[in-house]
């Protein structure tokens, strides 16, 4: 079976080196997804590398993380199918912010947090690129993690090797330094992220960064609570043994005044049994469904589960009063725009949809639909997720243009 017989691809919406991003909507339900379609005419180990990486990453089950859902593969491509999410991404809520609230900060900051205790603590992941532009917002204004290309699987306390990857700006010291690192890159990283949510900028220049080690950090920027202050500058201490550990995080002042609610969007039974009802509905045999889910077998049918199921549950969220409506009335199209006083430093994605790809992509998968398309098999690291955005916040108008650092694809 080809992936065009269970889904019909809408539109073209974001471009990478090795992949590109549709939306799609899968033809049982109806329901709008994303399909990111990862050539295997690039350097075969991308390819291998995504495909040795995906087992891991579909069974993530957390409400600010974005959810995989299956994947295919053909002679031509790699294809994965996960939540598409609708509104844009958080570097596009600062940019036309410019300054975000100290309350909007720490519901933000918590959101960030209960992410890193889930990859960290439950999934054994380090990110590794986390950047403003990963992530994005969703219909119930929700942070929502995405892209995990460069996501690292460790042992608890241990150190990985000297990989330098991500985005250079958020990168931590040690990282760029080419030294050992542990998940603490991603500590650092948040400090980041909230140094620009108060801001309205990042706090070092592209060209800086090579002398990451000698760089006076300007705290003094930042107009905010003493306990905001202190809780960015403990983040962002150059010499990982000292900088604040996420349980520390957690016990922060500016951390402990409100708790968010996590829910499991593929595991509670009250909601597994709404859902079964709906695909029931739908004449969808429903006979192994429950077996195929508790073993993380990975097929159309659980695929349409996670579907169905994923939207009614995090809507759940709306109705929880420990989370404020605090960008209620913000709405970003996923699609690239200008930003109205940051520059981009890396390729920006195309703003409307490309008939020429799509025709292309049309002809691809006919022409690969004769031949055996494989769906995933159960379990195995992290991974690839939509590239919705590949801008960093700068404070100061365009000058260049900054690759990220470079993936090592043999670690």
């Amino acid at each position: 079976m080809s992936i065009l017989d269970y889904y019909e691809f809408l539109e073209h919406i974001g471009i990478g080196s090795t992949s590109s991003i549709f939306k799609a909507r899968e033809k049982i339900t109806g329901q709008n997804v994303a399909i990111k379609v990862i050539s295997k005419t690039v350097p075969l180990s991308v390819a291998y590398k995504s495909k040795q990486l995906l087992p891991h990453i579909l069974p993530m089950d957390h409400n600010y993380v974005i959810h995989y859902f299956e994947w295919f593969e053909d002679d031509q491509n790699l294809y994965v199918v996960m939540e598409y999410i609708p509104k844009g991404s958080l570097l596009d809520f600062i940019n036309d912010n410019v300054k975000l609230s100290e309350n909007q900060i720490q519901i933000f900051a918590l959101q960030i947090v209960e992410i890193l205790n889930y990859l960290h603590n439950e999934m054994n992941l380090i990110h590794r690129d986390l950047k403003a532009e990963n992530f994005l917002i969703d219909q119930y204004n929700n942070l929502r993690l995405v892209d995990f290309g460069f996501a690292k699987r460790f042992e608890k306390d241990d150190s990985l090797k000297q990989t330098i990857c991500g985005s250079p700006i958020y990168a931590a010291p040690e990282m760029i330094l080419q030294q050992e690192y542990s998940s603490s890159v991603d500590i650092w990283s948040t400090g980041v992220i909230l140094y620009a949510m108060e801001s309205g900028k990042l706090p070092f220049k592209v060209k800086d960064m090579a002398n990451i080690a000698d760089i006076q950090i300007n705290f003094d920027i930042l107009d905010c609570s003493p306990e905001l202050k202190d809780l960015i500058k403990k983040m962002m201490t150059k010499n990982p043994q000292e900088r604040i550990s996420l349980n520390e995080i957690q016990k922060h002042p500016f951390m402990i005044h409100r708790r968010l609610p996590i829910i499991k969007v593929f595991r509670s039974e009250n909601i597994t049994k709404i859902t079964l009802m709906r695909m029931k509905a739908m004449k969808i045999d429903i006979s192994n469904i429950e077996h195929d889910l508790k073993n993380n077998i990975i097929n159309h049918k659980t695929a349409i589960y996670k579907i169905l199921n994923t939207d009614w549950a995090l809507s759940q969220l709306m109705n929880t009063p420990n989370i404020p409506k605090i960008v209620a009335n913000y709405s970003k199209n996923p699609k690239c725009s200008t930003p109205p006083r940051f520059a981009s430093l890396a390729p920006c994605i195309i703003s409307r949809s490309s008939p020429t790809v799509m025709k292309l992509l049309t002809v691809s998968l006919t022409k690969a639909s004769s031949n055996k398309v494989t769906q995933a098999k159960p379990p195995g690291l992290p991974i690839i997720m939509p590239n919705v955005r590949r801008r960093v916040l700068v404070d100061h108008p365009i000058k260049c243009v900054t690759p990220i650092l470079p993936l090592i694809l043999n670690e």
